[in-house]
């Protein structure tokens, strides 16, 4: 085809003149009209001539353009298939991100000319799960030759035998070949949507190079994969491919039945292949089949095959149920195929329905309606399945109403009982017959009656309820309940309780509670002292800083709400602290009995006293802390005597040690009379005996006006009348001492 038109215009040209002249010389010049007209039709000839030049020139320079681009993207397909083979199989992969892959797949997909070259299969993605970047890009590349852009995709995929899954590099790890695609597209008007494609297509081979040894012997002769045991069912469909050991003979291979015969409807191609439809009937089938290598050598292998009857599922007859009811089991039963164990399952069952593999239908249904349903088997080969349809009605159940239950409330408290029903149409009226005064029953809903109100006297009472359905057809239902109405809750205060700060409580307090169990709480408490919810117990350490004096409430609460309270006081004491009571003297042989209660302060009653260290003959009682007993006869025993007290709340306290005197010590002085304003002295020595010298005197006070003690005797002139008690004290060398108290009487 011309590539240029000025050669060919001006041949045209030159060749219609030529004729022009010729005409002028054959015709004479009385011939110039017609020599005109020549002129006319040669010019119009030239037009058209000019104007098919010109559109063969148009069209010879866009073939030109469109040959030099396909030898572009030719060149540029070679070399980037080039570039594809000089990488390490290995690395083919790499960095090829699976959503990187798909965009790129979906990307070629789109352009006409490409999407043939394309697999369609996401198992054939050939990609990589590592974070590198891609050895092979993923995108286009574009490239300007001539100034013309080309865009060139490298797209890699797992030949047919080869799969990609995860992040591993399956297509290389396991030694296949990569199919490799490469795409160049170039803008232009004459391509589909204005884009031409030139496509090659390679397989990567990922074994290492072959070498060729012409001594060496021949491969093995082929062995066939033996195929087992055949087992097909009348109706089914077989593909069947016969495969040559890896490694041995040579391809092509050719297959041939030799002996036997193939069960009815199948047939071998020269490939290898078993295909067609099972027919006839069951029976047990010997096939030998024959393989040839290229080197026409053979190997054989024999096939049975178990043909068995077609898989047959029994029909199901219309069923039916009651919803919320269980329905009687419904078996299902299977033949033919490859036999036992079958595997059912089931579709469209009523809800509530289910169908076990084993082949039995139970349940409860749990919706009234019809539902078409359908049950599939499979038998043992899992591959083989029948089918059966059948309806199943399910229609309303009777009214069943809830039992609430035995109740019981606290009179004066509201009060709630629900009530639910289901069955029927799931639309209700709920009335009640003697309900305790101060309650009703009504409806909140279409399915819910609630008991209302705040009962006004305690008693057992038997309520009736009746369900009736807005379905006039549905028989209505009745439910008795026990409605029991109680007293409210009370508590028993514990008494006043006294206890030491940091002292250890349980203190129980008593209650009844009809309406139970009550829960209990407390107010006022002494700080560190808390209530067990459940049980009503005090219990804790008081703090240091607890207040001495505590109002306590206990208020226990039944279900209902309703309370009862004990109020009590709780008195907190200081921690027992015990005072000196001071040096004591005991008569030899006399009797005893001191009081060492009074020296404790603080503590909580009651205590428990003992004592270290009493003299010979005396004991102190543990409950009262008076010392007794008949002290000893020896004339003057002293002895260092210390008083433990002991709280109830288990802290003690000791008292200092004193000192007490068992002596003969004697001194008495008898009540007296004297004169007022007469001179009187009262020696007190004479009143004295016993015990050891030198002795010292004292006055305990009170003495009339007028008398003074010169330290042995009372001596002065009373000046006023009266009666006057007065005390006095005797001490021994040793210490042991005497009070004695007497009266003086000034007389007028």
């Amino acid at each position: 085809m011309p590539t240029h038109d000025a050669p060919v215009s001006e041949r045209l040209r030159r060749r219609a003149a030529l004729r022009l002249a010729r005409g002028r010389q054959a015709r004479g010049d009385d011939e110039g009209g017609f020599i005109l007209l020549e002129v006319m039709i040669a010019l119009t000839l030239i037009t058209v001539i000019m104007a098919a030049v010109s559109m063969e020139y148009v069209n010879a320079v866009v073939v030109s353009s469109h040959q030099r681009s396909s030898v572009a993207a030719s060149q540029l397909a070679s070399t980037a298939m080039s570039e594809l083979r000089a990488i390490d199989p290995s690395n083919l992969l790499t960095g090829r991100r699976l959503v990187d892959v798909t965009a790129q797949r979906n990307e070629l997909a789109a352009i006409p000319k490409v999407a043939r070259w394309i697999s369609s299969d996401p198992a054939k993605l050939a990609y990589d799960g590592s974070a590198t970047a891609a050895v092979v890009p993923t995108a286009s590349v574009q490239q300007t030759p001539q100034a013309q852009p080309f865009r060139v995709y490298q797209y890699l995929e797992c030949r047919d035998d080869a799969t990609s899954i995860g992040t591993s590099n399956t297509c290389t790890s396991a030694g296949n070949a990569v199919r490799a695609v490469v795409a160049v597209t170039w803008p232009a008007r004459g391509c589909p949507n204005g884009t031409c494609a030139f496509v090659t297509s390679s397989l990567i081979d990922t074994h290492p190079n072959p070498t060729f040894d012409l001594n060496q012997p021949l491969p093995p002769a082929p062995v066939i994969v033996a195929p087992g045991d055949q087992e097909v069912t009348v109706g089914d469909a077989v593909d069947l491919q016969l495969k040559v050991q890896t490694g041995k003979g040579v391809a092509p291979f050719s297959w041939t039945l030799t002996s036997g015969t193939l069960p009815t409807g199948l047939s071998l191609s020269p490939a290898g292949t078993v295909s067609g439809t099972v027919g006839g009937s069951t029976a047990t089938y010997t096939s030998t089949v024959t393989v040839t290598d290229a080197f026409t050598r053979t190997a054989v292998a024999t096939i049975r095959w178990n043909a068995f009857p077609r898989l047959l599922l029994a029909p199901v007859n219309s069923q039916a149920g009651i919803q919320g009811q269980a329905i009687a089991p419904v078996t299902l039963s299977a033949s033919g195929g490859s036999g036992a164990p079958y595997a059912y399952t089931g579709t469209g069952l009523p809800p509530g329905l289910t169908v076990s593999t084993g082949g039995q239908v139970t349940g409860t249904p749990t919706k009234p309606g019809t539902y078409p349903v359908k049950i599939t088997v499979t038998d043992s080969s899992g591959r083989r399945t029948a089918s059966t349809t059948f309806s199943w009605t399910i229609a309303y159940p009777p009214i069943a109403v809830s039992d609430p239950g035995a109740q019981v409330t606290t009179v004066g408290k509201p009060d709630t009982v629900t009530v639910t029903a289901s069955g029927g149409s799931d639309s209700y009226t709920f009335s009640a017959t003697g309900l305790p005064g101060g309650t009703s029953i009504v409806n909140v809903g279409p399915k819910t009656g609630e008991i209302r109100g705040t009962p006004t006297a305690t008693g057992t009472y038997t309520v009736t309820i009746t369900v009736t359905d807005a379905r006039s057809d549905v028989k209505p239902v009745t439910r008795k309940i026990t409605y029991k109405v109680v007293e409210a809750p009370s508590a028993t205060s514990p008494g006043n309780r006294a206890t030491t700060r940091g002292g250890t409580v349980s203190v129980p307090v008593t209650s009844t509670c009809q309406n139970g169990p009550c829960r209990y709480t407390v107010a006022g408490q002494p700080n560190g002292v808390t209530i067990e919810e459940s049980t009503g117990r005090l219990v804790g350490t008081v703090a240091t800083n607890a207040s001495t004096s505590n109002q306590v409430t206990v208020t226990a609460t039944d279900d209902s709400g309703a309370t009862g309270t004990a109020t009590f006081t709780w008195t907190v004491n200081e921690k027992p602290a015990y005072g000196s009571p001071g040096n004591r003297t005991s008569r030899s042989g006399a009797g005893v009995s001191v009081d060492l209660h009074g020296f404790v302060t603080g503590g909580t009653a009651p205590f428990t006293y003992s004592a270290s260290n009493l003299p010979k003959g005396l004991t102190i009682d543990p409950r009262t802390g008076v010392v007794g007993g008949t002290a000893s006869t020896t004339s003057s025993v002293t002895s260092d005597v210390t008083v433990t007290a002991v709280d109830a709340s288990g802290f003690g306290s000791t008292s200092p040690t004193f000192t007490w005197y068992v002596s003969d010590l004697v001194h008495n002085v008898p009540d007296l009379t004297a004169k007022a304003g007469t001179e009187i002295a009262i020696n007190l020595s004479a009143y004295t005996a016993g015990g050891t010298t030198p002795r010292t005197y004292a006055t305990l006070g009170n003495l009339p006006p007028g008398l003074s003690f010169d330290g042995t005797s009372l001596v002065g002139k009373p000046s006023a009348t009266g009666t006057f008690p007065v005390g006095t004290r005797v001490t021994d060398q040793a210490g042991a001492f005497v009070t004695d108290d007497f009266v003086l009487t000034v007389e007028p």
